[in-house]
């Protein structure tokens, strides 16, 4: 076998692998009853207690920009580090509690 042959062969299996994982993906348990937390695994990132403006940006599918607004208008609770200038930090419950209040998008 070639390796052209090969190749094709694993991209077929991959690509089917995805196609299975996408049609599951409903099924899949949500840690704490979902939310946030829940979509974020479900996206692929580990489960943890805080999550970049970025992260819940690429999650939720809106634009960073928008978040990083929500953040500064105090809509959306954040916490940064100390020693820190950048890189607010945001629980995933806040994220809930944000969604729920129906301040996201706008």
């Amino acid at each position: 076998m070639d390796v052209t042959t090969l190749s094709r062969q694993i991209a077929d299996a991959v690509a089917r692998a995805v196609e299975e994982a996408l049609k599951n993906a409903d099924s899949v348990p949500a840690p704490d009853g979902g939310g946030f937390a829940a979509d974020a695994v479900r996206y692929g990132l580990p489960r943890k207690p805080l999550y970049s403006v970025t992260e819940i940006s690429r999650v939720l599918g809106i634009k960073y920009a928008t978040l990083n607004a929500e953040v500064n208008a105090g809509r959306l609770k954040s916490h940064l580090p100390a020693g820190r200038r950048q890189g607010r930090l945001v629980r995933p419950e806040w994220v809930d509690a944000w969604i729920e209040a129906g301040t996201h998008g706008n």
